[in-house]
């Protein structure tokens, strides 16, 4: 590398509008990782050409997924990434079992998590990575049982190594475990964290080592968006996208009602998990961010089985009252 120009104030830019362009910026790093280019020698050249921010370190996406699909190829990742749909939608069949009366609301459950996913059937999303880490955290939070929590951990340390937007769902995962007195729970979660920390300080000190002090940073993600930002987040990035935000914004609020009313540790951690994200979106990311609802998309809809029965026993509970 040639030594950085003289400092000076580094600029800022707007990040890109469109969601496309950022899947163009990752398939090209993609691309030239596969001919033999260093990944974040490449990520820095291609965010610098194409008016991308360099700053902070986590403008760079880490290198997990970009190394992975140059070593496998677009056919390979495109079949482990149906693979994983396959597996996330049938774990939810699998942890929807018995929990319905009628069976058909199981089956409506496990149809809801393939539409979670139904936006990436095109294989257009291979290299994105909030689609791949948020389809894992769907898979992990399906997986995970007080008793058998083993195969739930290594699905959030993978999303956990493709995007660090699933910390949030690890250290809930963790106080959850630490509520329940699970210690070697626990001590997995707080493993994994502990892990990833390592990394992202490891990933910070290679981007330093590609970024100049002219590159451009980012303007920051502290929007303030409020309750709409929540609403055009859940709205866009999953299957809702395809219906008018008058009828998606109340089926948003359905499945969060859902969610609360199923009674049961999957249940609450659903709803804080889904509630944590709601929140954040509310404070945090512009409007071209959108596509951060993707880390909640893939099962967020399969709260909506639930409604049915959460009507009922609010019937239920307003006649006993009554009487």
């Amino acid at each position: 590398m040639r030594a950085p120009a003289a400092a000076s104030p580094a600029p800022t830019v707007t990040a890109k509008p469109k969601a496309n362009e950022d899947l163009t910026l990752y398939a090209t790093i993609v691309a030239r990782v596969a001919a033999g280019e260093n990944y974040y020698e490449t990520a820095a050249d291609e965010l610098r050409s194409n008016n991308y921010p360099l700053k902070p370190f986590v403008a760079f996406r880490l290198p997990t997924l970009a190394v992975t699909a140059a070593w496998l190829g677009r056919p390979l990742m495109m079949a482990l990434q149906f693979g994983l749909f396959a597996a996330m939608v049938w774990a939810w069949w699998v942890r929807l079992d018995k929990q319905f009366a009628d069976n058909r609301r199981r089956v409506s459950g496990a149809m809801l998590a393939a539409a979670g996913v139904a936006v990436a059937f095109s294989g257009r999303y291979v290299e994105l990575h909030e689609v791949w880490a948020g389809t894992l955290v769907a898979l992990s939070l399906a997986l995970h049982r007080p008793e058998r929590w083993g195969w739930s951990v290594v699905a959030a340390a993978l999303a956990l190594a493709i995007r660090e937007l699933a910390l949030p769902y690890v250290l809930l995962m963790a106080v959850m475990a630490l509520y329940r007195r699970s210690w070697r729970e626990l001590a997995a979660w707080g493993g994994i964290t502990l892990l990833f920390v390592l990394c992202m300080a490891w990933h910070a000190g290679e981007v330093a080592k590609v970024v100049l002090p002219s590159d451009p940073g980012s303007p920051g993600w502290t929007a303030l968006g409020g309750s709409a930002a929540f609403l055009r987040t859940y709205h866009l990035a999953g299957p809702l996208r395809w219906l008018p935000a008058a009828v998606a914004a109340p089926l948003i609020i359905l499945a969060m009602f859902g969610w609360a009313s199923w009674k049961s540790r999957t249940g609450l951690a659903a709803t804080l998990f889904y509630a944590g994200y709601g929140l954040a979106f509310m404070l945090f990311g512009r409007a071209n961010n959108f596509y951060w609802g993707l880390m909640v998309a893939p099962a967020f809809l399969v709260g909506l089985a639930f409604v049915p029965r959460a009507f009922s026993d609010l019937a239920s509970a307003v006649r006993t009252r009554e009487t």
